[in-house]
């Protein structure tokens, strides 16, 4: 009897040991792979990563360059280029009518905005006249005028008529005034056959 009992038992042991030598097995195989997918998850991690700095890189470097551009279009007085000839071509060619030019600012106040809204608007004057045109006055603006940016070519009516001579006017000015600066405006109460260009700051 003892003898069977003790044959049991070492066979009982040996089952146990099996079984735990499978589950010891299980686990290092399983650490292994999970190793190994640790290994390749957190490699494709360090491309992602590498990737969303590269494109934040971009990014900030794009926005750094757009900063620049935008400090110097600040800084800078804008200027007509008579040089190219351009807007002269377009303005000769055109249909014309009086002009008259205004611009955003106070005449006795010597600010910064003001003096390079009047320089602009003097430029724009003397393209004007150059091209043929004539310039009827150019005044500091007042009432709504005051509040516009840019630079707005008003007319009584008729911005889808080509013939009309303030489409001339903006055309022209189109090439030599900053993308984006550029306004349409309608003013009914204008004599025909008239045009304002309304000379305000930048921003």
């Amino acid at each position: 009897m003892e003898k069977e009992s003790l044959q049991s038992a070492l066979s009982m042991i040996e089952s146990w040991q099996v079984f735990f030598a499978f589950l010891v097995a299980i686990g290092v195989g399983g650490e292994f792979a999970l190793g190994w997918v640790h290994i390749q998850k957190g490699k494709r991690l360090h491309k992602i990563e590498q990737i969303e700095d590269g494109k934040r890189q971009e990014t900030i470097e794009t926005l750094r360059n757009e900063n620049l551009k935008l400090q110097k279009f600040i800084q800078e007085p804008r200027r007509i280029d008579f040089a190219s000839g351009k807007a002269q071509e377009i303005l000769e060619k055109g249909a014309k009518c009086p002009v008259e030019i205004v611009w955003v600012g106070n005449p006795s106040d010597f600010t910064a905005e003001s003096l390079e809204n009047f320089a602009f608007a003097g430029q724009i004057n003397a393209l004007l006249k150059i091209s043929g045109w004539t310039v009827s006055q150019s005044r500091a603006a007042t009432g709504l005028h005051r509040l516009m940016s840019g630079v707005a070519v008003e007319i009584k009516e008729g911005w889808n008529d080509p013939n009309v001579p303030g489409n001339t006017l903006f055309s022209a000015l189109s090439e030599c005034v900053p993308k984006g600066q550029m306004k349409r405006a309608t003013n009914s109460g204008m004599p025909d056959n008239s045009a304002v260009i309304v000379v305000g700051p930048k921003f």
